[in-house]
């Protein structure tokens, strides 16, 4: 290959050769650049979609901490509720405050003893009245009975007959419970045939507060466990 024709071979191979090498060097570059390309379109459709994504959580976590603030308040106002039904029903329970609702009124136009008295708010009591008074006077839970040279003594004042009971609570219940054969008020009747019972339904009753109100000087409130 030392003549002319092994020299034009020898050019061709050589361009043939370098032809090849430019067109590898393009591709090459061509793929270098397509990958660059699509790096950088890929990282930007990361970015994009953590950008996304935080708003997205961020979004969620102020609608959860707007949800806890209203059950907050929610809770709250419950909570407010049922202390002040709480501290009605205890001052209910205490008499410091008037009550009104349905029962039933008995008189008893006979003087009846201090043990039956007792007797009757015990009755009362088990006969399911929510609320007593007697003559006009709440009957509460430090309410006392005596007597005092055979006359009735409530709470320190004289009551004298007529007896009239008012009592808060199902009236039906009430009337039942007092009427039935052989009970107390059967009792009464025979046992004061000259006085006179009389029981009724009432739809509106009013009781009013004790007249006074309890008051301690060492009791007080234990903490809680």
């Amino acid at each position: 290959m030392r003549g002319p024709a092994g020299r034009i071979v020898l050019a061709a191979v050589c361009a043939a050769f370098g032809i090849l090498l430019m067109v590898q060097i393009r591709t090459q570059g061509k793929i270098v650049s397509t990958k660059q390309a699509e790096t950088t379109a890929d990282q930007a459709q990361i970015v994009s979609n953590l950008y996304d994504a935080n708003v997205a959580l961020r979004s969620e976590v102020e609608n959860l901490t707007a949800q806890i603030e209203k059950q907050r308040d929610e809770y709250g106002a419950a909570r407010a509720a049922e202390l002040a039904s709480d501290l009605a029903k205890l001052r209910t329970m205490n008499g410091t405050v008037a009550i009104a609702g349905p029962g039933i009124e008995l008189e008893i136009a006979a003087d009846i003893r201090v043990e039956d008295v007792q007797d009757l708010i015990n009755e009362f009591r088990n006969a399911g009245a929510e609320v007593l008074a007697l003559n006009g006077d709440r009957i509460g839970g430090r309410t006392f009975v005596a007597s005092d040279r055979g006359r009735l003594v409530v709470n320190g004042r004289l009551v004298v007959a007529p007896y009239r009971f008012a009592a808060i609570g199902a009236p039906e219940t009430l009337d039942r419970a007092l009427t039935r054969k052989g009970g107390l008020l059967s009792y009464l009747q025979n046992t004061y045939p000259g006085g006179r019972l009389m029981l009724t339904r009432v739809e509106a009753l009013q009781i009013p507060a004790v007249a006074e109100t309890p008051r301690f000087a060492f009791a007080h409130a234990a903490p809680s466990n």
